[in-house]
C-alpha cells in the first residue's frame, strides 16, 4: 500500500531535485527493485527525458541506487528515444534498500548532470532543441524536455 504527498512529480531540465515522501506498508525493509511507467511524456520527438532517482531512509541516507550507471546514480534513460513505447510498459529505475514504512523518492533530471560534464554517453543529440545543450536554456517552449513520474505507477519487486 503506497501513499504520496505529491501525486505528480514533474522535473524540467533546469529544475533542480524534487521530493516527495512515500509512505509504504512492505512486508518487509531490503532491498527492491523499483519499476515505473514511461517518465518520457512528450513522445519520440524529444529527447533526453531521462531521469536519475533517489529513495531515501533511515538505512540509506543519501539514497543511492546499488547498481549505478552514471556515477553514483542509476539514469533512467529516455525509452521513448526515436520508438513508440506500448502503454503501461514499466522501466526500470533503480534497485534501492527501503524502510517499511518511510522513504523518500527524490529525482533529479539527467540534463544538470551531463552539464557537468559526466555521463556524456548518455546523452542524445539527435534533435538540437530537446538537447542538454541547447542553446535556449529556460525555454520551455524550445527545451522542454521534461519527466513526469506518478508515483501510484511504482511497482517494487523485492530483490532478495
Amino acid at each position: 500500500m503506497y501513499s504520496y504527498d505529491d501525486p505528480t512529480l514533474e522535473y524540467r531540465p533546469m529544475a533542480t531535485t524534487r521530493s516527495a515522501r512515500l509512505l509504504t506498508t512492505l512486508p518487509a525493509a531490503g532491498y527492491y527493485h523499483v519499476y515505473t511507467l514511461n517518465p518520457a511524456d512528450s513522445g519520440g520527438w524529444q529527447v533526453n527525458e531521462s531521469l536519475a532517482l533517489r529513495v531515501r531512509n533511515t538505512q540509506n541516507a543519501l539514497g543511492n541506487p546499488i547498481y549505478t550507471n552514471c556515477l553514483n546514480k542509476w539514469v533512467l534513460q529516455d525509452p521513448d528515444n526515436g520508438r513508440p513505447v506500448a502503454l503501461g510498459t514499466q522501466f526500470y529505475a533503480g534497485t534501492f534498500i527501503f524502510d517499511t514504512t518511510d522513504n523518500i523518492f527524490q529525482v533529479s533530471h539527467y540534463c544538470p548532470v551531463y552539464r557537468t560534464g559526466e555521463c556524456q554517453d548518455l546523452h542524445t543529440v539527435r534533435e538540437p532543441r530537446a538537447s542538454c545543450d541547447s542553446p535556449y536554456p529556460g525555454d520551455h517552449s524550445v527545451t522542454d524536455n521534461s519527466v513526469e513520474l506518478y508515483p501510484q505507477s511504482f511497482c517494487l519487486i523485492p530483490a532478495n
